[in-house]
């Protein structure tokens, strides 16, 4: 995705891990193979497109996350956001989730992603997990709903 972490999709040889890393009872492993239809590098796509992925690290490839994004034209929503127990506190989740970010605006990712939203369960999650630079939309219920465009994440980084 950038520096630390790569992804690939959910297969029947990840289901055991996914049951282990899945345990807030929202999505199931059958979610996580079955939403994984989109490769990550393939053009042709179906709107709206779910990318359900499992993120490890590049000096390793020990998996530490699986994540669930849904594509609508030049948008993308993060829906769902697991740590594996054994990373579980060790705030690794803001930097997968801002490599994540810079994967989806990059020449890297085959789509034209012009604009990303989070939303974080803060009862699931201890912090929201967007980057610091991310706007804050509001909360609703237990909810936190951050946004960036391309552009303001670029203008960030400068």
């Amino acid at each position: 995705m950038q520096t630390n972490y790569q992804f690939h999709v959910p297969t029947e040889a990840d289901r055991a891990w996914l049951a282990e890393t899945m345990t807030a009872g929202l999505f199931t492993p059958d979610n996580a193979i079955n939403y994984g239809i989109w490769d990550g590098s393939s053009t042709s796509v179906t709107y709206p497109l779910r990318f359900s992925r499992i993120i490890s690290r590049v000096s390793d490839n020990v998996r530490i996350a699986w994540a669930l994004s849904k594509v609508v034209d030049k948008a993308t929503c993060m829906h769902a956001f697991a740590i594996h127990p054994d990373f579980r506190g060790q705030s690794l989740a803001r930097g997968i989730v801002e490599e994540s970010a810079h994967w989806f605006f990059s020449d890297n990712c085959p789509l034209d992603i012009e604009s990303i939203t989070t939303v974080t369960d803060n009862t699931l999650v201890p912090s929201n997990l967007s980057p610091s630079h991310y706007r804050n939309v509001g909360t609703e219920g237990n909810n936190t709903v951050t946004f960036i465009t391309k552009e303001e994440d670029k203008a960030a980084k400068l």
